[in-house]
């Protein structure tokens, strides 16, 4: 048993692995999750539940046939005026009934809701799938984000220390005063705690990534990657919105919303079935001895049964109703599951469109912050500027460098965003944005 386990253990790494090398290494996490998430798990019960409530029906149909038996002791005695006579003997009796349905409307109508059920059943699994792949997608968007913050907070704490060993320089040769010496401080202590709080909030992020994958280790090279936001433009940039509208059908949610008003539908075609009439055959055949041992019956019997309901006193008009009502319930449900997904498609793309904007000002932003902060810190070498004013333009340079890698972490987010609401959130899909949206450090 623990060979297996090592076997699989291993076999699991190396594929982990391999799709971590190949760029993949966010939709195997999606992947592994969908598949050892409970709710998942439960629902695939669920799903199998349902299968054998449809086979239920189907056997309803199919001949049914019993047998019965009875064996014991009987004693009696048979007294006339001139005589009396006494019986006693073993006995027994036993037979055969073999009855088949040969028309149940109300039967066939639960069989075909039955199957739109286990249909509803499977896309619940469906959409719960999309669910999470699309939450463990933009919690390994949003730890990408952080592992590249840390890496720029790295960089602030070594630039301020060796600032401080600068100062500490000047200060002791009596070239600074003790205010620029107390500034380096207070910048040194402030940048080591931005990134203990980066740290924390890794740790945390990692913690939400094991519950939601159930994997005990998550492999840190998934997150050494940078944002790739020239292939957002080219991929959205001329793309309508119109294309993406057209597929909100096919999202999980709306498509089990269209499966419930058709069950709803269903149910009330096999309310109306409990007025029609049933059709069944039954053949009965049993024998019989007597106590007397003198003679014995055998019996076969066919029957033709027709049953037609004439009135239940309004009970199947109240049921028909009651359908009604739910059906028309369920729709309303549909169209606001669909409103729901227009509006949000419509939130989501407003976002990337002005996320696109934003990041195109920020990138210009960003460079022109780097190049101020390098002329302010030449000049302040060359003591043409304060320490403080090169240290604003330090902090206006990193700033800058935030703000946009938030900004792409937002755009991708949102694109996850719209992955689900199309009906396309699952491992492959995610396979297919790492690749176009992601890339290494490395590179």
């Amino acid at each position: 048993m623990r060979t297996d386990f090592t076997f699989v253990s291993l076999s699991t790494a190396l594929v982990l692995l391999s799709c971590t090398l190949s760029g993949g290494g966010i939709s195997e996490l999606c992947r592994q999750g969908t598949q050892k998430n409970p709710k998942i798990l439960s629902l695939a019960h669920k799903t199998k539940a349902s299968g054998y409530r449809v086979e239920q029906g189907y056997d309803r149909y199919k001949p049914q046939i019993s047998i019965s038996a009875s064996g014991g002791y009987e004693k009696y005695e048979e007294r006339y005026s001139y005589k009396s006579i006494e019986y006693s003997d073993h006995i027994y009796n036993y037979g055969a009934t073999v009855e088949q349905a040969i028309y149940r409307p109300r039967l066939l109508k639960e069989i075909q809701s039955s199957k739109l059920k286990k249909r509803a059943a499977q896309m619940q699994k469906r959409d719960e799938e999309a669910r999470l792949t699309t939450m463990i997608a933009q919690t390994a968007i949003e730890r990408i984000r952080l592992e590249r913050i840390r890496e720029l907070n790295k960089r602030k704490v070594e630039l301020y220390r060796k600032a401080m060993k600068q100062i500490a320089s000047k200060f002791s040769m009596r070239l600074s005063n003790s205010a620029e010496l107390s500034q380096a401080k207070a910048r040194l202590q402030s940048s080591i705690a931005q990134l203990a709080r980066t740290k924390q909030m890794i740790m945390m992020t990692d913690a939400n990534l094991k519950l939601l994958t159930k994997m005990k280790k998550i492999p840190q090279s998934i997150f050494k990657k940078r944002y790739r936001i020239d292939r957002v433009e080219r991929e959205f940039e001329r793309a309508g919105i119109e294309r993406f509208r057209k597929m909100i059908r096919e999202n999980t949610m709306v498509r089990l919303s269209k499966l419930y008003v058709d069950i709803a539908e269903m149910d009330i075609e096999a309310r109306r079935a409990e007025r029609y009439p049933t059709l069944s055959m039954r053949v009965n055949y049993s024998s019989n001895r007597a106590a007397d041992n003198t003679r014995r019956q055998n019996d076969i019997r066919g029957v033709l049964s027709v049953d037609f309901p004439f009135f239940q006193g309004g009970y199947v008009s109240d049921r028909v109703d009651e359908a009604r009502e739910l059906y028309l319930s369920a729709s309303r449900d549909l169209d606001d599951r669909i409103a729901e997904s227009e509006i949000s498609l419509e939130k989501y793309w407003v976002q990337i469109k002005g996320g696109l904007q934003t990041y195109r000002a920020q990138k210009i932003a960003e460079k022109s912050a780097k190049t101020y902060f390098e002329s302010m810190k030449n000049a302040y070498k060359q003591g043409l500027q304060s320490l403080t004013d090169a240290y604003i333009a330090e902090a206006d340079y990193y700033n800058s460098i935030v703000e946009r890698i938030n900004s792409a972490a937002d755009l991708l987010k949102a694109i996850l965003n719209i992955y689900y609401i199309i009906g396309k959130a699952d491992y492959k899909t995610i396979a297919k944005f790492e690749k176009s949206f992601l890339s290494s450090l490395s590179r």
